[in-house]
């Protein structure tokens, strides 16, 4: 067709040749990519990281209960490697569960100031949707915001937290170092502490009924002050006596049994050890600044290139333009 644009090719002495008539452009559009580079780096947002390192106790109790299903298990012809894993290994875990997660997210930054808000309102974003808003929340908690890692040489767990805000990451990360806490002392310990508590209140019940037989014993005394000529009145004595012994012993057993459950309830409550408490630094940018540098230098380069060969006079056209660029990419042929 007469309308057709034709395309010619470019030879290499012509590029040659156009470059060096424009050798000032190339070097301005380059430093001007590095400039752009560089300026979009120092505009993106600031990250700070809060990180805390632990180290976990495991308590006696858990240790010999690992040993007993190792043994079990073992006897049984099965393999659990990791029934006695350290208590370590399950913290980063427990800090992503939505449990805490969602905990976390209701507390206030700051305690002394309720205008600051929760957690929650800090993280959420306006623009999601009302019914998905919580959820979308605690995914960008969870993905973006906290980190969890275990050293499996020496069952360290560091936490890192990110965010925009030194105060409010440093504030983020005890936040979750305290539900990891509350969840160690009341949840991980249910067994020992319900243990206690039934001997607890079995002891109170013996030690009413103790009241009640040494009443008796003293009503019944008050009342038969000579019972030696009566057989009858030195069997119900005896029979009081009897009684009231029982129940004294019971209550004394309770009494011991209760002290030991009160032991083993403090043993069994895992130890939450922070060997660095939340500490903030600087986080790099990323990605850093020779990427962003050397990006906008290679776009300045090109961009300078396809010009100068491109547009070597005013009265360049469009047909010339798409020519020079086809020759710096290499490629032949018609459009």
């Amino acid at each position: 067709m007469s309308d057709e644009l034709e395309i010619t090719s470019i030879s290499l002495s012509e590029i040659v040749r156009r470059l060096a008539a424009s050798r000032r452009l190339v070097p301005i559009c380059a430093g001007g990519g590095l400039a752009v580079g560089v300026l979009l780096w120092a505009i993106l947002p600031r990250t700070y990281v809060s990180e805390a390192t632990l180290l976990p106790s495991s308590s006696e109790e858990g240790s010999a209960m690992s040993g007993s299903l190792l043994t079990l298990a073992g006897s049984l012809g099965i393999s659990l490697p990791g029934a006695s894993a350290p208590e370590s290994r399950l913290f980063p875990t427990i800090l992503k569960s939505e449990r805490i997660i969602r905990n976390a997210m209701k507390t206030r930054i700051d305690p002394a100031k309720p205008e600051k808000g929760t957690l929650y309102e800090v993280v959420q974003d306006e623009g999601d949707p009302e019914p998905l808003r919580l959820e979308l929340a605690a995914e960008r908690v969870r993905y973006e915001i906290l980190r969890a890692g275990l050293d499996e040489e020496t069952g360290v767990v560091r936490v890192v937290v990110r965010m925009n805000d030194p105060i409010l990451a440093n504030r983020t990360a005890q936040i979750f170092l305290d539900e990891l806490s509350t969840y160690l002392r009341h949840e991980r310990s249910a067994k020992a502490r319900g243990n206690r508590e039934f001997v607890e209140g079995r002891r109170t019940e013996v030690s009413a009924k103790l009241a009640r037989a040494e009443e008796e014993l003293r009503a019944f005394r008050e009342t038969n002050r000579k019972i030696n000529n009566s057989p009858e009145l030195v069997l119900e004595q005896e029979r009081l006596i009897r009684d009231l012994r029982v129940q004294e012993e019971v209550f004394l057993e309770l009494s011991r049994q209760f002290e030991i459950a009160s032991i083993e309830e403090q043993k069994a409550t895992p130890v939450l050890e922070i060997l660095d408490p939340p500490t903030i630094r600087y986080a790099p940018k990323n990605p850093k600044l020779p990427i962003f540098g050397g990006v906008g230098l290679l776009a300045g380069i090109f961009l300078g290139s396809l010009v100068a060969v491109a547009f070597e006079n005013p009265r360049a056209t469009a047909t010339g333009a798409l020519s020079g660029a086809q020759s710096l990419l290499g490629l032949r042929g018609r459009a």
